[in-house]
Order: C-alpha cells, then structure tokens, then sequence
C-alpha cells in the first residue's frame, strides 16, 4: 500500500485494476463459505437423526405407560434445545456473512 502511495504522490501511475481477479476472489470466498454452511448444517442433523432415533425407540419400547418415559422423553427434548439454539445462531452468522458479499 505505501508503495502505491509513493508512487501517486510523486506521479507515477497506478497499476492498472483486474476487476476479474477480485471477482474470483469473492466468488472462491462465498463458494468456501457455503460449504462450511453446509458442513455444519450436515453435522446438525446428524445429531438430531441420532436424538429423535433414541426417542423413538424409548417410545416404541415402553409407549407412555409410565412417568419414567415421559421424564426421558422430556430430557432428550431438553437436551436438544440448547443444540437447536446453537444451530440456528450459526445459520444466522452464515447468512449474515453471505449478505455481506
């Protein structure tokens, strides 16, 4: 950047501007991006594949026949709230960033 500035300042010319390699550049950057997206969106629902997968199970093998049942339904439920919230700040964090572009 200094040299840039020695160089107008004493009058010499400015580079000439590839605006194709900035494109690319922001067309490599988003792509990067969306795959990180898409990375952790494939990770979210994994885990939620595996969680719903242990409640349905517990379901099919006692039903709601005791109280027992309904206190592990109610904790995997919990345990996933803070799972979900997590997911969905970093969906936000990735559209925040791509509306940056």
């Amino acid at each position: 950047m200094t040299d840039i500035r020695s160089s107008v300042s004493s009058g010499g010319v400015l580079p000439p501007f590839d605006g194709f390699d900035e494109y690319k550049a922001i067309v490599e950057h988003v792509d990067r991006m969306s795959s990180r997206r898409q990375t952790a969106h494939n990770f979210f629902i994994g885990l939620h594949t595996v969680f719903m997968a242990g409640l349905g199970a517990l379901l099919v093998s006692g039903g709601f026949s005791s109280w027992l049942t309904v206190g592990e339904v109610f904790g995997i439920t919990l345990a996933l709230l803070p799972l979900n919230l997590l997911w969905r700040s970093t969906l936000r964090r990735y559209q925040g960033g791509l509306r940056l572009r």
